[in-house]
């Protein structure tokens, strides 16, 4: 076992809480990989929707988030294109 991904699953989304491994693999990107069998995931279990879950400006190891595209970000109460 070398990553744990935690999900939340809504009527029509599917909601990352949380993904951890083990550091030694960091050179596989696994957090990347881990995103994209979960999008494959949603989309086998007809959902709308991916949430990448908490995401904090400042904090560069969750810049990577911004690469998938199209999508958006809560502003405010407000959903606003995220680039």
């Amino acid at each position: 076992l070398i990553g744990v991904g935690v999900l939340d699953e809504a009527r029509n989304a599917l909601s990352y809480v949380y993904f951890f491994y083990d550091t030694d693999y960091l050179h596989r990107g696994l957090g990347i990989f881990s995103y994209l069998q979960t999008i494959a995931f949603a989309k086998t279990l007809g959902k709308e929707y991916f949430y990448f879950g908490h995401y904090i400006n400042e904090t560069p190891k969750m810049s990577y988030k911004k690469r998938f595209a199209p999508n958006e970000i809560r502003v405010d109460g407000n959903w606003v294109s995220f680039k």
